[in-house]
């Protein structure tokens, strides 16, 4: 066995613990134990180091799980002195996240509690501020899929009705700050190019901020399938890396050195985006790609989307059943990866024109390896999400650049930003138009039907690999 497909093995056992743990509890401990011991009398060590890492997998999450801290319900007002480390910003209000630093009554332990609160838009928050905070009412969050959230984000407690006070501003990391701060830079310069919702959708595409985004244009993007180009993903990544190894090439840099102007426009990009989750996965999957190139190895695309995922899931073990983004953006990438290059290979009657096929397979690629997920988590499948894709999908990158160089330029940027102001148009209309059809999106397929036409497909397939490897044996 290979040092490669070794490692991919060591990397399932660990998150086959963070998995099972959570879903069947604490005697997954010893189950494993036992199978743990019998390996050792066996004397098989290849096996029993599956079975530690198993068991490590486990022990993250368990650890994970025991970490938060236990707050009354009870409706009892409470003082904080509390350190915001993340503020949202939305159409009516402000979402703070933030730590206590002490409890005015001392009963919620120092330094361990992360709290959500609602405040108004005025005045406005930022990373860093310290705040006096009293609450009505404390609230733990509960055992459902907001609950699963918030626990997600690390939240263990919610603010209700809390009155807020200023104590002191900048009190921050001074690199966290200056991230957060060029963050909203770019939004306010986003404001000052487009209009609304232009200036909302140029948000989310570019840096993922969503504040702004109007109820009506999200329900459109979800019913027409084109809502992974709001998120920060591995999309985003890869038009961040296409573009700038492009630069690189048209002025004469060598590749190899173009690789670490590469990473430095990656870097930059994190960092301009605030560092989400969903970036930082997408980002260690591209920099392995990119590794394995500049080293010269080939890089198998299982082994980059396994080892993003096993990194991610020891940073924060509840993404791997829990964060839907991680999920869709795994299966998404495998369909990328796996299924988009059948479907191109059987497309040859749609035209090159454009990327049209490349667009057509990808989104079929992505579309059926996420069906039976987007089922389960959200109840209903786009049936427009291919003929969506193909129109607004191909637009996204020269989107992207425009907003990006009109942002950047002080002069030329408001005559570049009215092309960005056409195609965001476009995206909007298209998705707007399709979304109206009554027939956009179903929720009357049964999950057993899809699974049951998935494993019909598959035997299929089988059986055709199966029939082509008779022939070829029969031919030697």
């Amino acid at each position: 066995m290979s040092a490669a497909r070794r490692l991919l093995l060591w990397e399932c056992a660990f998150l086959s613990g963070v998995a099972l743990v959570q879903l069947l509890g604490t005697w997954v401990f010893f189950s494993v134990g036992i199978a743990l011991l019998w390996r050792i009398f066996r004397r098989q060590w290849h096996a029993v180091l599956l079975c530690l890492l198993f068991v490590s997998g486990a022990l993250r999450f368990f650890i994970s799980n025991q970490a938060g801290t236990i707050i009354p319900a009870e409706a009892i007002p409470k003082t904080f002195d509390v350190f915001v480390d993340d503020v949202d910003h939305r159409v009516q209000e402000q979402r703070l996240t933030v730590h206590a630093l002490q409890s005015r009554q001392d009963e919620v332990s120092n330094h361990s509690v992360r709290l959500l609160l609602s405040a108004g838009l005025y005045p406005e928050y930022a990373y860093g501020d310290m705040l006096r905070v009293q609450c009505k009412k404390l609230e733990v969050p509960k055992k459902d899929s907001y609950g699963k959230y918030l626990r997600l984000h690390g939240i263990d407690v919610l603010c209700r009705f809390p009155s807020v006070q200023i104590l002191r501003r900048n009190t921050g990391n001074f690199v966290l700050a200056s991230v957060f701060g060029i963050r909203e830079l770019f939004v306010r310069r986003l404001q000052q190019l487009f209009p609304e919702p232009q200036a909302a959708l140029a948000g989310g595409i570019l840096l993922g901020a969503k504040q702004g985004i109007p109820h009506a244009v999200t329900l459109a993007f979800q019913r027409t399938g084109v809502s992974h180009i709001l998120a920060l993903s591995g999309y985003n990544i890869t038009v961040v890396i296409t573009s700038v190894f492009a630069v690189c090439l048209a002025i004469g840099v060598p590749r190899r050195k173009a690789f670490w102007l590469v990473l430095a426009g990656l870097l930059a990009f994190l960092l301009i985006t605030g560092l989400s989750a969903s970036v930082v996965r997408a980002a260690i999957m591209g920099t392995i790609v990119l590794l394995a190139r500049h080293l010269g190895r080939r890089s198998t695309p299982l082994y980059a989307l396994v080892f993003s995922a096993t990194v991610m899931t020891l940073l924060n073990p509840y993404v791997l059943l829990d964060d839907v983004g991680f999920q869709l953006s795994f299966f998404a990438t495998a369909g990328l990866f796996w299924i988009a290059s059948w479907f191109k290979r059987r497309l040859t009657f749609v035209s090159t024109t454009l990327g049209l096929r490349d667009a057509l397979s990808s989104t079929l690629g992505a579309t059926t390896a996420t069906l039976p997920l987007m089922l389960v988590r959200f109840g209903s499948i786009s049936l427009v999400s291919p003929l969506t894709n193909v129109l607004v999908v191909p637009i996204v990158p020269l989107t992207m650049l425009l907003t990006a160089v009109g942002i950047v330029l002080p002069f030329v940027g408001t005559l570049i930003a009215s092309f960005a102001w056409l195609a965001m148009t476009w995206i909007l209309t298209a998705t707007e138009i399709l979304s109206r059809l009554p027939f956009a999106a179903t929720t009357d397929v049964p999950l057993w039907v899809l699974l049951l036409l998935y494993v019909l497909a598959g035997m299929i397939l089988l059986m055709r690999w199966c029939a082509r490897q008779c022939i070829l044996l029969s031919d030697d």
